[in-house]
């Protein structure tokens, strides 16, 4: 199935290797970047919620509930569940975190340079999405280029934890 975040993602780079920085074009890449970034974090837990029928005791209940986006209450004396939301933040760093738990490599440093710069990274698509002054939606050429080099970063680590993932699994049979 094509994605549609992925192509947007596609055409845009086309324009930015040909050396093209144009404000619109900054925004609308670390936009559509990010709406990536959410989704694919969104289909990781989904996979790793269903991961967990084959390896139970990776993820402890609390984590699982986390994984599955739900939370518990009571209501008229039974246990309901509803859908939950956290905050974009701490929502990528559990799943990196997660996924890397899966690999079996160490967890993303939250005190690092690099998530710093993410997170740093993340509130500027907060201020292109959701600005608050004509000056939030102003982008540089050098802020763009701190962004990409974060997105490597990203990239870089996600990627490596999927290889990981691959190596060390199971063929399951269906």
């Amino acid at each position: 199935m094509e994605n549609p975040l992925y192509d947007d993602l596609n055409k845009l780079s086309e324009s930015i290797r040909l050396g093209s920085y144009p404000p619109h074009l900054m925004r609308s890449y670390i936009r559509a970047q990010f709406a990536s970034i959410e989704y694919d974090c969104y289909s990781y837990r989904v996979i790793l919620a269903d991961e967990i029928r084959h390896n139970p005791g990776v993820y402890s209940i609390q984590e699982q509930t986390i994984l599955r986006e739900r939370t518990s209450y009571l209501e008229n004396g039974s246990v309901k569940e509803k859908q939950t939301r956290f905050a974009t933040t701490e929502m990528i760093l559990f799943t990196l975190n997660m996924v890397a738990r899966m690999a079996e490599e160490k967890s993303i440093d939250h005190t690092s340079k690099e998530w710093k710069s993410f997170v740093h990274a993340l509130k500027l698509r907060d201020k292109l999405t959701h600005p608050h002054s004509l000056d939030d939606v102003k982008i540089t050429k050098n802020q763009f280029i701190s962004y990409l080099k974060t997105m490597i970063w990203y990239t870089n680590t996600l990627g490596f934890h999927l290889k990981e993932i691959v190596k060390n699994a199971r063929t399951v049979e269906d």
